[in-house]
């Protein structure tokens, strides 16, 4: 059977909707199946030019294909980390900790990795030392905790800085992230 056939089997409520071996309950699942014609889709869908089963006719899928393009290419590049607070942090030598959070702009398509690094190693530690990001926690802050350091000078309250830079990304959106720095205080 082919899977037109299959198709047409899908208005008997009772069956499942096929295309090729891939079966759903409902033709509103087949929704982005992939194809190579529209007769492979079914009645009422059409074969985008991304090959993809979409709703409607050939004139809707094109224009859905367009508006996703210029959606996925007005993402390009425009992923940034969203960290709070930036400033005014403060730790002491004893020990003292501070706080802030991290968080991605846009949901990404991929795993995106951040690095935390103290640029003042002797005034600061962080942790955690990387942060990971995806589709189902991307919008969610993750706290990074900066512990003031006794660096054994009498040298009074020291400013430091916690750079948030981008580890690792496949993901188109976030490929050209700029680094945040937050900046604090290290009192003895």
């Amino acid at each position: 059977m082919t899977p037109q056939q299959l198709l047409r089997l899908a208005s008997c409520a009772a069956i499942a909707t096929c295309v090729g071996i891939a079966c759903a309950p409902s033709l509103d699942d087949l929704v982005g199946f992939a194809c190579t014609t529209s007769h492979e889709c079914p009645t009422g869908f059409t074969c985008s030019a991304e090959n993809k089963c979409l709703k409607g006719s050939a004139t809707d899928a094109a224009a859905s294909d367009a508006a996703s393009d210029a959606t996925d290419d007005s993402q390009k590049g425009k992923g940034e980390f969203v960290v709070s607070p930036t400033d005014s942090l403060k730790t002491t030598e004893a020990g003292g900790k501070a706080s802030f959070t991290v968080r991605l702009s846009i949901k990404p398509i991929s795993t995106v990795s951040a690095k935390i690094t103290s640029a003042s190693p002797t005034e600061v530690s962080v942790s955690p030392a990387t942060l990971s990001f995806g589709p189902g926690n991307w919008n969610t802050g993750q706290t990074v905790e900066v512990t003031g350091l006794n660096d054994g000078k009498a040298d009074g309250s020291q400013s430091f800085s916690v750079e948030v830079a981008l580890d690792s990304t496949q993901d188109p959106t976030y490929k050209a992230t700029v680094s945040v720095t937050v900046k604090g205080t290290n009192t003895e």
